[in-house]
């Protein structure tokens, strides 16, 4: 039996600290039950410092995109959601 789908959506979560002390624990939680991808609004600068990323299970998949630059982030996420759900 496949695992449901789990989408978190933070603002910098895996690449910035900020969320890192919340969102880290529960993830630790729901890898047991849920296939999880993160959807992260990182910025370019946050992502370049590579001391602040957070290492994370090898099941987890981090989906990166920036709002500032991109127009039509709203597509992009709706995309990826229905391209990950085959």
């Amino acid at each position: 039996m496949s695992k449901r789908k789990l989408y978190i959506i933070t603002d910098s979560f895996p690449y910035g600290k900020g969320e890192k002390t919340f969102v880290l624990p529960e993830i630790e939680i729901l890898k047991n039950d849920f296939a999880i991808t993160i959807v992260s609004a990182a910025s370019s600068e946050i992502v370049e410092q590579k001391e602040r990323l957070t290492k994370l299970d090898d099941s987890i998949k981090v989906f990166r995109f920036c709002p500032q630059k991109e127009k039509k982030a709203l597509y992009y996420i709706n995309l990826l959601l229905f391209w990950t759900t085959y």
